[in-house]
């Protein structure tokens, strides 16, 4: 099992989500990853200054399945295609159309799945509701569906590939040295154009890794 997603939580930078960590370690929910750490920059690699890292343990999804579980009221469906029509309000006559709400609805039998606040959706998501009216009738409201199309085509995704690699042997740390390295490419040198990667890490070196 790798964690080809997040690597890690870095330092809290609030004392509320400072505090969320700590609970979720007091709980076994993550761990602190004290491996050693160092930045790669110009071919020269340096020690990375000092910073908490956290990660799920046993595996960066133990998060969400531990937040899942402890609320109640947070109800998970998989493998269900819908679609969303949004709650049109108007303050007055004179003002225009806002969206208040979201309803969904499974597209296989019409289940009502209940009425919400707001909507999360990747941007692939966002596409199929704003463009597959074929599959999805009327997913989308024109009011929100001509400030979607606007948002999504205004974004340049930049491509990502993960390599997740298996040794016959373990690595030592003597041998590798670290347990991650962070890739920094200085603009304007030859390394620029070959800045092929931006992090490494021995996912084994985790805490709880080993076991699994």
């Amino acid at each position: 099992m790798f964690d080809h997603g997040a690597q890690y939580i870095s330092t809290p930078k609030s004392v509320d989500f400072h505090n969320i960590l700590m609970e979720w370690k007091e709980k076994s929910v993550i761990a602190e990853w004290k491996g050693n750490f160092g930045i790669m920059k110009s071919s020269v690699i340096s020690q990375a200054p000092s910073s908490e890292r956290y990660v799920g343990v046993p595996y960066m999804n133990s998060i969400c399945k531990y937040l899942v579980g402890v609320d109640s009221s947070i109800v998970t469906q998989f493998g269900r295609r819908i679609r969303v029509q949004p709650i049109i309000q108007s303050k007055s006559i004179n003002q225009d159309e806002v969206i208040s709400g979201w309803n969904v609805i499974c597209n296989s039998n019409n289940e009502d799945l209940g009425t919400y606040d707001f909507l999360i959706s990747s941007d692939r998501g966002f596409k199929v509701l704003s463009e597959d009216f074929n599959v999805i009738p009327q997913a989308l409201h024109p009011l929100y569906l001509n400030y979607l199309q606007n948002t999504v085509n205004s974004v340049t995704s930049a491509p990502i590939l993960a390599t997740m690699i298996v040794m016959k042997r373990s690595i030592p740390r003597d041998l590798f040295g670290y347990d991650g390295i962070t890739f920094q490419w200085t603009e304007g040198s030859d390394q620029e154009n070959n800045n092929i990667l931006g992090w490494i890490a021995r996912d084994s070196s985790k805490p709880n890794r080993y076991e699994y």
